[in-house]
């Protein structure tokens, strides 16, 4: 499919400075249905989507593509909101007069039961990593995996948080990190293990010269001097986390992020006892 006879780019796109109209108690121009069918072009028509509306074919193709998402083995834990985004832009289609007719989605194309979902998280088996294998990827990893890994089970810290992750975070004299979590900017203060301020003071060592000003502040730099952070179709700190993984064959469909699910599960679990 290409972007000229798709719609699956409107359901899936999201503006990338959502967060701050959000802040303004606005919303985003680039989120309405409107902006999204405008800035694209569609079948039958040249320019932007208003010249065009959509054929049976193109709606033929999307369906399929939605189905897809409600089968046993494509199940994960933001199906229903696919699902419903794809509702949205077709029912915007309809009232606009996009297309001539009120769109049948059919029975495979309804949001799969809590059931459902439950059944295909256990069969993905779990998202923690057993201590051997912390114990296994921390000790085979190089800088500035090692580190990263440390501070993913130490202290909850997921990709983006790593790739943000600024100096002044860090407080290696005191074993302190002062962190507030990117995503939703709740601050964060957690103590650090002997053995992560020491992988920190060795990749801080022999961290690379920034390319760049603005990553100048960051602790973790690829070789190349550039930040790890990427967009979502490019994630570097996956990338090198799973070849570690393979390399040390350990099953299971757990990443990097797998750290971070760890330190939720057991620190819960420690609170609860």
């Amino acid at each position: 499919m290409t972007k000229n006879n798709s719609i699956a780019p409107f359901v899936k796109r999201k503006p990338h400075n959502e967060q701050a109209a959000r802040k303004k108690g606005q919303r985003h121009p680039d989120n309405r249905p409107e902006s999204v069918f405008a800035n694209f072009p569609l079948p039958g028509g040249r320019g932007s989507g208003r010249a065009g509306t959509l054929n049976n074919r193109c709606v033929s193709r999307e369906l399929r593509l939605g189905r897809s998402l409600a089968l046993p083995n494509n199940l994960y834990s933001q199906t229903p909101s696919e699902i419903n985004r794809a509702r949205v832009v077709f029912n915007y289609a309809t009232k606009n007069g996009l297309i001539d007719k009120p769109q049948r989605f059919g029975d495979g194309f309804e949001r799969p039961s809590k059931k459902a979902m439950l059944l295909n998280k256990a069969a993905r088996g779990p998202k923690t990593f057993q201590a051997d294998e912390l114990r296994k990827l921390i000790g085979a990893a190089t800088q500035p995996m090692k580190a990263m890994l440390l501070l993913g089970v130490n202290g909850g810290l997921g990709n983006n948080d790593i790739a943000l992750l600024p100096m002044t975070a860090l407080d290696l004299k005191a074993n302190w990190m002062v962190y507030p979590r990117p995503k939703t900017g709740i601050m964060r203060r957690i103590p650090l293990w002997p053995e992560t301020v020491k992988a920190l003071q060795g990749w801080i060592a022999k961290r690379p010269v920034p390319k760049d000003e603005a990553d100048a502040e960051l602790v973790f730099l690829t070789a190349r001097g550039v930040s790890w952070g990427r967009s979502i179709n490019d994630r570097p700190i996956t990338h090198e986390c799973r070849k570690l993984i393979d390399k040390l064959g350990i099953i299971g469909g757990r990443g990097f992020y797998g750290c971070r699910h760890t330190f939720e599960k057991v620190g819960g679990e420690w609170l609860c006892t």
